[in-house]
């Protein structure tokens, strides 16, 4: 999938599998790239390819079942993983990319600039680029409001460390209220035992420019 755009409208294109140019339009017309010119002359715009990424928190850090799915034989390292968009060679899929071992729990809000409410003449835009609240499940219309993530993980080591039991409870802030996790033992086989394992809260908080950068007001 590839986009072509320019700041008032967009064109979708598609490229058949294992081709890395676009080979044929949404419509099915055929992809000749000369649309949306851009408004100062008769130049293409910039097609660029289509990128979709998925984060999610795996039992294991690789699975051996269908789709790179977890399965009960495999280890249970924790692990930060991402779907990518790709293909095998002959069909388009997700692919699973293991990213980070020992990332037991992720948590992420979303910063929703709601105030001003009216559209502010120099940007387009309602909002000053300022994040006003934030929530973990933005509404379909707050989506093109969000200038702000944060991000909470709580990692672990891979390995036990001997004559350590880990007794503690860790707190994710969280607007909506703390998430407090405490860790226990799994079971699962082959075993780590996780009360066994040392670990830390990081929390980070991200600025999305595509919308955020246009959102604010200059001075």
């Amino acid at each position: 999938v590839y986009l072509q755009a320019n700041p008032r409208t967009a064109n979708i294109l598609l490229a058949s599998t294992g081709i890395s140019v676009p080979t044929v339009a949404v419509d099915g017309s055929a992809p000749i790239r000369k649309y949306p010119y851009d408004p100062s002359n008769t130049t293409p715009a910039d097609t660029f390819e289509y990128k979709t990424h998925l984060y999610f928190v795996s039992p294991c850090s690789f699975g051996t079942g269908t789709n790179d799915i977890c399965t009960s034989s495999d280890d249970d390292v924790p692990t930060l993983k991402r779907l990518e968009l790709s293909t095998d060679g002959t069909n388009t899929r997700m692919a699973v990319v293991p990213l980070v071992e020992g990332v037991e729990y992720m948590k992420v809000e979303y910063g929703i600039d709601n105030s001003p409410a009216a559209v502010n003449l120099v940007t387009g835009f309602a909002g000053d680029g300022i994040p006003d609240t934030y929530t973990a499940t933005p509404t379909l219309a707050q989506w093109e409001q969000v200038v702000s993530i944060r991000v909470y993980m709580l990692v672990a080591s891979t390995e036990e460390t001997p004559n350590f039991t880990d007794t503690k409870s860790y707190i994710f802030p969280l607007t909506a209220g703390n998430l407090t996790i405490t860790p226990s033992d799994d079971g699962a086989t082959p075993n780590i035992d996780e009360t066994g394992l040392k670990r830390h809260v990081y929390s980070t908080e991200v600025r999305p420019m595509n919308m955020g950068g246009r959102r604010e007001i200059p001075e």
